[in-house]
């Protein structure tokens, strides 16, 4: 059985290949196998099965600034006491 980083390291090689071919080329190859890399990898996130505006504004907001793993449990605080943009309006500076 491979490892997952040997797997990752295989999928990231072929993808680096594909480069070598024309754009359209790539772009249809590189789908499938990058979907299915992503249904094996991706993380469960709070903020990837809301679709909300504002959360996903939010989420954004604080990923351009730390790590996914100290987001998870500020993104949940935060919008617990913001929960819409008209309460984050509302708050003292």
């Amino acid at each position: 059985m491979r490892s997952k980083q040997n797997a990752r390291t295989e999928a990231l090689l072929s993808l680096l290949e594909l480069w070598q071919a024309d754009a359209a080329e790539v772009l249809t190859t590189m789908v499938e196998p990058l979907l299915a890399w992503y249904g094996e990898n991706a993380r469960d996130l709070a903020w990837r099965a809301d679709k909300d505006p504002y959360h996903v504004w939010l989420s954004e907001i604080m990923l351009q600034q730390t790590r996914v793993e100290a987001v998870k449990g500020y993104y949940a605080r935060f919008l617990s006491v913001f929960p819409t943009v008209f309460a984050l309006a509302k708050a003292d500076e």
